[in-house]
């Protein structure tokens, strides 16, 4: 027999609406501080502070499900500007072996799909 999963609790679903609601006050007002965010959207939710407030992975997945939703195409060209201007750090610290981390390398979207054919045609050329 099929387990039942449990009726969502009142504090999940608080959990879950603050973290909308920092979400789109990260995205709309350029928060980026998570704290900040967390305890903004609790106090617009007539939360206290400390009450079912979310993780920072919880915010950044609605984030991105916002962001999806709202500002794809900004999104896309905001992340390709900010990779391009990371790829040409990285080329001028290459002797250091420079590495992407976080957001820029685990990022849904191929890295630099066009930027590297670029790249690559650039350096076969020399």
């Amino acid at each position: 027999m099929p387990r039942r999963k449990p009726a969502p609790s009142a504090s999940s679903h608080l959990r879950r609406s603050i973290a909308g609601a920092a979400a789109r006050l990260m995205a709309e007002d350029g928060i980026s501080d998570f704290g900040v965010a967390k305890r903004k959207a609790a106090r617009s939710l007539g939360a206290s502070e400390g009450e079912a407030l979310p993780t920072n992975e919880e915010i950044e997945t609605e984030l991105r499900t916002w962001q999806s939703l709202y500002q794809e195409d900004e999104q896309r060209e905001r992340v390709f500007d900010l990779r391009a201007t990371a790829l040409e750090v990285m080329q001028l610290l290459a002797v250091f072996n420079p590495y992407l981390t976080g957001g820029a390398r685990w990022h849904r979207r191929p890295l630099f799909r066009r930027r590297n054919r670029f790249v690559r045609r650039q350096q076969q050329g020399r």
